[in-house]
This record gives C-alpha cells, structure tokens and sequence, in this order.
C-alpha cells in the first residue's frame, strides 16, 4: 500500500513539473501522439528526475567493486602465505611430524590442523604441539581466549572440541 502511495505521489510531481513549466503532454487524443511529442515526453521527465547531483552515488558504485576486489585478493594472499608456510617445512620435521602422526594414531587432517594451529600462533620448532603437552596447552588457551574475545562458549565450539579431542589422543 506504501508503494502504491509513493508512486502516485511521484506521478503527482511530475504533473506539476508538466504545469509549472506549462508543458502539455498529447495525451487528449492519442491518435495525435507522434514520435517527436513522445521523445520530448521522455526528454522532459528525464530532465525532472536528472535534476539532482548523482556524483556521490556515481563514486560509491565504483567504489563497492574495488574494496570488495581488493579484500578478496588479500584474503587470497593470506590463504596462501599460511599454505607456503607449511610447504617450507624441512623434510626432517616432516617426517618426525608423521612419524608420531602414526604412533599415535592420527588422520592427516588432524596433522594439518595442528600444524596450521601451529602456524597461526608462532609456534617453532613446528613440530612441538605434537610432542610437548604444554605447548598443546598454550594453543589451546590462545584459542580459548580468542573465542572469549567474541563472546563464544568454548564447549560448544567445533575447533575447541576437535582440539580436546587430538589432546586426549596425544597425550
């Protein structure tokens, strides 16, 4: 109903921008219509509604792709410096890394969580959230924490859970 409303106030101005200007449209007989009365039509409530600035929309519309682009590339690069950061691990460590992979009795998706967990919080030689139980810990609570900084319950956290769960696995 609101919509209906607008659009007839809409209607309503523009016939007053027609009689103000004192432009009278063809539409008696429209039998007398012709091509050039519709184009001057068309021109006249083009110029109505062109009557405003739209530089500041014009500059937001260019501007939305390009933030929107350019944080898509960054998150790209993020991505891949993590991945480029576990390429860059010595084979030594890799294979003491699934050595106790297999003792253990873990999946390779589960070495790759603990690796990249690794990675986000700094942790070197990489290898020692696999081995040291205080290091584990130390990550864990850098987790905890940060979902304490969003207001999440650590104990219905997914991330948290399968961390608990490699914890027990581990150690």
């Amino acid at each position: 109903m609101a919509e209906e409303n607008r659009g007839q106030k809409t209607l309503h101005r523009v016939g007053e921008y027609f009689d103000k200007n004192d432009i009278k449209p063809p539409i008696d007989n429209p039998e007398k219509i012709t091509l050039q009365s519709a184009q001057e039509n068309i021109k006249y409530v083009n110029r109505y509604f062109n009557s405003g600035a739209y530089d500041f929309e014009i500059l937001l519309v260019l501007l939305f792709p390009a933030i929107t682009i350019i944080l898509f590339l960054l998150l790209q690069k993020r991505e891949a410096s993590v991945q480029a950061a576990m390429e860059k691990v010595s084979d030594k460590d890799m294979d003491f890394i699934e050595m106790v992979r297999m003792q253990k009795g873990l999946e390779e998706f589960d070495r790759d969580f603990l690796m990249q967990l690794s990675f986000e919080n700094s942790i070197k030689p990489i290898y020692q959230v696999f081995i040291d139980k205080q290091v584990f810990e130390k990550i864990e609570s850098i987790q905890i924490e940060k979902l304490a900084e969003r207001d999440e319950i650590p104990d219905s956290n997914k991330r948290i859970r399968y961390l608990r769960k490699l914890k027990a696995k581990l150690f």
